[in-house]
């Protein structure tokens, strides 16, 4: 029996790579050491005797983020004009250093970097574009490449650069994920102009959701797509998703509502495993009203399977 031909009642919405991966710009804990995060601005060094006259200046314009980021939240309310000309002032700031340290890689990951969050995101990928041409081995400009190639529909830019990322660092869960949503919203035009069976797309998927899962268990976030992850493959591991959908009930489901949506989903792997009476069970249990038409839909696909069964028994 495959319960394929139900309205998908839990498939995964499409997530938008803007909000997903905004202010993704992180590497993993022992890489890029010498490239501080500063996705939001915030200064993390103090001032020193020991830093160079250039570190010194590229602190000066982190600290001027640092009062841009501050004015424009809701500690103080500027004006729009006044918005835009500190931007602009900034950007100057990072313009004259780069024209006088121009082989300075870390600080045009840094200007790529506020760029990319005040939205100036085809001026990121520029100053993202530069600093992978100078340094073709940093994983996080990668990953930012890919980030604005995906929400641009560049969808074999996105998955080779997204790819070169993994290939550098293996082991960060948001580099995973990102592969695997790349996969996920641009499958076809990967397998058309790669030349790569969607089945070999699918397993590559599955393998990265399960990876961010597995190097980030306690990121609940990643857990629940991982286990919906198998709605959207052609030949689902029906066993793998039973033991994810396991692990978010015992781990993952906080609310009643959370506990009772995975165990939805766990009837629906059952009924996939031909497991229905135990599905069935479950299903019982299942009182919010929200899941009342995805519970209807699972209970008639185990009636629709019980009367295809006894038919077919009649039949021998």
């Amino acid at each position: 029996m495959c319960c394929g031909k139900i309205k998908e009642s839990f498939s995964v919405v499409a997530i938008c790579f803007a909000a997903v991966f905004l202010c993704a710009c992180q590497s993993s804990e022992n890489a890029g050491e010498d490239i501080p995060d500063v996705s939001h601005a915030k200064v993390l060094k103090p001032y020193s005797d020991n830093q160079t006259l250039s570190q010194k200046k590229v602190l000066e314009i982190l600290s001027e983020q640092e009062k841009f980021f501050d004015r424009a939240s809701l500690k103080s309310v500027p004006s729009a004009s006044d918005t835009i000309s500190n931007k602009r002032r900034i950007d100057s700031l990072w313009k004259q250093y780069l024209l006088e340290n121009p082989k300075d890689v870390e600080a045009r990951i840094l200007c790529a970097k506020f760029q990319r969050a005040c939205g100036d995101n085809e001026t990121a990928y520029v100053y993202f574009k530069e600093a992978d041409e100078m340094n073709p081995n940093i994983a996080v400009v990668k990953q930012q490449l890919s980030v604005y190639e995906a929400e641009s529909g560049a969808a074999i830019e996105a998955y080779g650069h997204i790819e070169d990322a993994l290939a550098l660092e293996p082991d960060v869960p948001v580099y995973n994920i990102q592969a695997a949503q790349t996969i996920l919203f641009f499958r076809d035009e990967i397998s058309k102009e790669k030349n790569i069976p969607r089945e070999e797309l699918d397993k590559k998927m599955i393998f990265y959701y399960r990876r961010a899962a597995e190097l980030a268990p306690g990121d609940s976030t990643l857990q629940w797509k991982y286990a919906r992850a198998f709605y959207d493959v052609k030949n689902a591991d029906w066993n793998a998703a039973l033991k994810q959908w396991d692990f978010v009930l015992e781990n993952c489901a906080a609310f009643d509502v959370e506990k009772q949506t995975a165990l939805a989903n766990k009837a629906r792997v059952l009924i996939e495993l031909n497991r229905d009476s135990e599905a069935e069970g479950i299903l019982k249990k299942i009182d919010n009203p929200n899941l009342s038409d995805s519970k209807n839909a699972l209970l008639a696909e185990i009636v629709r399977a019980k009367r295809q069964k006894e038919s077919e028994a009649k039949q021998q």
